[in-house]
């Protein structure tokens, strides 16, 4: 098996694993890369660094106009905005 890093503004975010043919592509968090790292039987062979802007990180973070409309309707785009501008700060 290879694994495939992909690393996206210094954090750990994907992961993508090939079996012969067959390619998954996991989403990692804090604990599954450090299990990961940890084991003696896992190398990744690629690592890939993608440098984002804030502005396109909260851009992605938002979601489409569609499911920020949801939102409003249902009274919780407010709370999520809030909480993309304080996982994406501006510095």
């Amino acid at each position: 098996m290879e694994y495939e890093l992909i690393i996206i503004n210094k954090v750990p975010q994907n992961l993508r694993i090939t079996k012969g043919t067959k390619t998954t592509v996991i989403q990692l968090d804090s604990e599954k890369y450090a299990e990961l790292a940890a084991d003696p039987d896992v190398t990744f062979v690629n690592t890939h660094i993608v440098t984002q802007s804030v502005d396109e990180l909260r851009m992605a973070a938002y979601g489409t106009w569609q499911e920020q409309m949801d939102m409003q309707y249902h009274g919780t785009w407010k709370a999520h905005v809030a909480k993309v501008k304080k996982d994406n700060p501006k510095d």
